[in-house]
């Protein structure tokens, strides 16, 4: 805020300065340093010199300096977008995002989470999964839930997220036809699944090809898992492994419009038998 001459804008509850509003930064719960609550700025500032008791505060001595480069004119208060540094005037939600959300390193796992050309419901469950945030049955008992703690895939280990992302001997014989398709060792170790999807240093295509097969069979052991748990409904894994080699043939096709040459090079990899 361009505060002119500071005659429409409260001194204590406006934000017109870097500080936000001054009562809440000064943290002033009943007194507002001996003036009048809604004084304006104007009221304060009298021919330059402002109409406040000494400071006793750090954060008071700050405002001081602050107000030494205030000046009041004749013109109008005004208000800009000024979110990093430089006035606009165009308002942009994306970012304000960016401007006030905590910023955090890049993870390393990262690249083979949030990939481009995904599938979106298959990027938040392997987000989750590798979080180690999903509802497995260990994670369950841990919360005090009684339940059966056997893997409903396998019926022979407990349930837990390594044992589900690949060391299940179901799990695998559902992984290993996409990898042989995505020509990709069909890694069994959770710790060593994402680390080496995470560094993929392979051709454009292939990189791509490889992660939608990876993450697509965690989205469908996922699926299988619940389905026998919540409805009683049981697949084989041959199935499973043909239902979602179709399902990334559909995902190749629905971007050959967007990048032919993509998804030719794609198509003739996972078509190759």
């Amino acid at each position: 805020m361009f505060v002119g001459n500071g005659r429409n804008t409260r001194f204590w509850t406006d934000n017109w300065s870097p500080f936000g509003r001054l009562n809440l930064f000064l943290n002033l719960r009943s007194s507002t340093l001996g003036t009048r609550p809604n004084s304006m700025i104007s009221d304060l500032c009298n021919d330059g010199v402002w109409s406040l008791p000494s400071p006793r505060s750090e954060d008071q001595l700050a405002l001081h300096a602050y107000l030494t480069i205030v000046t009041l004119t004749d013109s109008e208060e005004t208000v800009v977008w000024s979110p990093l540094g430089k006035v606009t005037d165009r308002y942009s939600t994306c970012m304000i995002y960016k401007f006030i959300r905590d910023h955090k390193p890049v993870v390393p796992w990262s690249p083979a989470v949030w990939i481009a050309r995904g599938i979106p419901k298959h990027n938040f469950l392997t987000w989750l999964v590798n979080l180690n945030r999903c509802p497995t049955k260990d994670r369950m008992i841990n919360w005090g839930l009684q339940t059966n703690p056997t893997c409903v895939l396998c019926n022979s280990f407990l349930e837990t997220r390594d044992h589900l992302f690949f060391d299940c001997n179901f799990s695998y014989f559902v992984w290993n036809p996409l990898a042989r398709k995505a020509r990709v060792p069909a890694i069994r170790p959770w710790d060593q699944s994402i680390s080496y999807m995470q560094s993929l240093s392979s051709p454009k295509h292939l990189r791509l090809l490889s992660l939608l097969a990876w993450q697509a069979a965690i989205y469908t052991l996922w699926t299988e898992r619940n389905s026998r748990i919540h409805k009683n409904e049981f697949r084989s894994a041959d199935s499973l492994s043909t239902s979602t080699i179709a399902l990334i043939k559909n995902r190749i096709s629905s971007f050959r419009y967007s990048s032919p040459a993509l998804s030719s090079a794609m198509m003739q990899i996972w078509l190759d038998d």
